[in-house]
């Protein structure tokens, strides 16, 4: 760097620290992956304000009813901020292979409250009309959970079936503002990218009922991520779904 003048120098080398310190500290967000549908198996979670039993079961690939059974938390699965959630494997223990009286009743409570969201049996329609762009798919290059629907800013999003709402809210990255229904003991479905949500946890809704409107996803594209959860599994929803 002969002939540069020294102040010149120097914000060259103060650049370089600059942007050397800005590589060692990489605190950036975490960016979710929708696309991937596996399952945390270990380590824990701390409840923030906001969350839901059913919303982290989401996120990491549970059926809420086993995240519940495993950190003992009964219905209405209520949880609080700082608590701590473990993901861990269910080990089935003789009595649960030979379940005595008393788990019986409890199967059968579980039934009988399965028969009020009449069973698995549960009426389906598009929870918006637009063209498909991204499909279901499990294939290792373009794994999606659900699929992308097209449409315009603000349009209706309809409830795709009825049921309780027991997510709403932004804390789950890669969804944007999301709406996630449960419609009975084994299914609930998401709505995600929203540009505004028009209902709250615990709300009752009904087959066709709007509870949002369509906003954009990170490309800026108008957009419904529409999935469906089969005890806390993903499943293609063209599969449920009447054609368009």
């Amino acid at each position: 760097m002969a002939g540069v003048p020294d102040y010149l120098k120097a914000v060259f080398y103060l650049t370089l620290l600059l942007l050397s310190a800005c590589g060692l500290n990489n605190n950036y967000a975490p960016v979710a992956d929708r696309s991937e549908p596996s399952k945390v198996i270990s380590g824990s979670y701390v409840v923030r304000p906001g969350d839901t039993l059913y919303a982290i079961a989401w996120n990491y690939g549970w059926d809420f009813r086993d995240l519940a059974r495993v950190n003992k938390i009964k219905a209405p699965y209520n949880i609080f901020p700082g608590q701590k959630l473990y993901f861990k494997t269910i080990r089935l223990t003789k009595k649960s292979k030979n379940p005595s009286s008393k788990t019986a009743s409890k199967n059968n409570q579980r039934n009988s409250a399965s028969k009020k969201w009449s069973g698995s049996k549960v009426t389906w329609q598009q929870p918006v009309a637009g063209k498909i762009i991204r499909a279901f798919s499990t294939k290792s290059t373009s794994k999606n959970k659900g699929i992308d629907i097209a449409g315009y800013p603000g349009q209706a999003i309809q409830a795709a079936a009825t049921g309780e709402v027991v997510y709403s809210g932004s804390g789950l990255l890669g969804y944007g503002q999301l709406i996630i229904i449960k419609h009975n003991s084994e299914y609930l479905s998401a709505y995600a990218h929203n540009r505004r949500i028009l209902v709250k946890e615990g709300q009752k809704v009904n087959l066709g009922e709007k509870i949002g409107e369509m906003g954009s996803n990170g490309n800026r594209k108008a957009i419904l991520h529409f999935e469906i959860r089969r005890s806390g599994k993903p499943i293609d929803p063209q599969r449920l779904l009447p054609k368009m």
